[in-house]
């Protein structure tokens, strides 16, 4: 496994900004992405770039995407 850049460092924000890029073109593709809570949730997301709440949200928003596209 690869292990991402150091936390509170710019290379971690780049990193977490292209994760939250792709997190966002898959809540379009589902036609999501307007839904509220999903905006708040990228809005928080942005917020935490580069700290280890961005993970914990980040994969919590990534289930909830997932479960969306297999239903």
């Amino acid at each position: 496994m690869i292990e991402p850049p150091l936390l509170h460092t710019e290379e971690r924000q780049e990193y977490d900004i292209m994760d939250l890029e792709l997190l966002g073109k898959i809540a379009i593709e589902l036609g999501v992405h307007n839904h509220p809570a999903v905006k708040r949730s990228f809005e928080r997301l942005v917020d935490s770039v580069g700290t280890k709440r961005f993970a914990e949200d980040y994969c919590a928003l990534q289930k909830f995407l997932m479960k969306l596209h297999h239903q």
